[in-house]
């Protein structure tokens, strides 16, 4: 369910007040970000509001592996996914990659993000339904715990009424209440986890 601001103005006016009722949708994730958890739960949120998933992340010697629970109603597309050891640990898509690649705007370039399941985005294996789970090559000493994650979906779609959508994955269960990606333009969420 989508969040949305009640504003409500009274007008006198000949002795009368009258009530006028504007509902606006709360832009930026909310009013009061909620900064992520790091115990690798995340949502997967379509749409800036949208519950269209949940997953867990955990890791082992060599690898973060990833299991989502896609709603019964809602497919995704392709998933990407690009880790750094902090929102501030990013480079310009011009430059020597080492973690996060933006633009020269500071949003994130879903296409440059390193990992991706399925593998090459094969279109014979999408839509994905259901429950998933795949792994990504992670060697925990190239990072710093806690490290952040942004996990991207794309053709996101629910029944006949949503989508497509794009969403990303949130490391709180409120998709309304979710960090923004600092420095982007556009929404963007991440999740913080901290490994073993």
């Amino acid at each position: 369910m989508s969040k949305w601001k009640i504003l409500v103005s009274i007008l006198a006016g000949s002795g009368l007040l009258v009530g006028i009722l504007f509902l606006t949708p709360v832009l930026g994730g909310g009013n009061t970000p909620v900064e992520a958890a790091d115990n690798g739960e995340f949502t997967l949120c379509a749409g800036q509001y949208y519950d269209v998933g949940s997953g867990t992340i955990t890791d082992d010697e060599d690898s973060l592996n990833f299991h989502i629970d896609i709603n019964a109603e809602c497919s995704l597309g392709c998933i990407k996914v690009a880790i750094g050891d902090d929102v501030n640990d990013v480079y310009v898509i011009s430059e020597e990659p080492d973690s996060i690649p933006v633009n020269s705007q500071g949003n994130p370039v879903i296409g440059h993000f390193p990992y991706s399941y399925p593998t090459d985005c094969n279109p014979s294996l999408l839509p994905l339904t259901g429950s998933i789970d795949f792994e990504i090559p992670f060697d925990p000493g190239d990072y710093d715990s806690p490290i952040i994650i942004l996990l991207h979906a794309e053709d996101v779609r629910c029944g006949v009424y949503f989508g497509p959508e794009t969403a990303w994955a949130c490391g709180i269960a409120d998709c309304g209440s979710c960090a923004l990606f600092p420095g982007a333009t556009h929404w963007v969420y991440y999740v913080e986890y901290g490994f073993n």
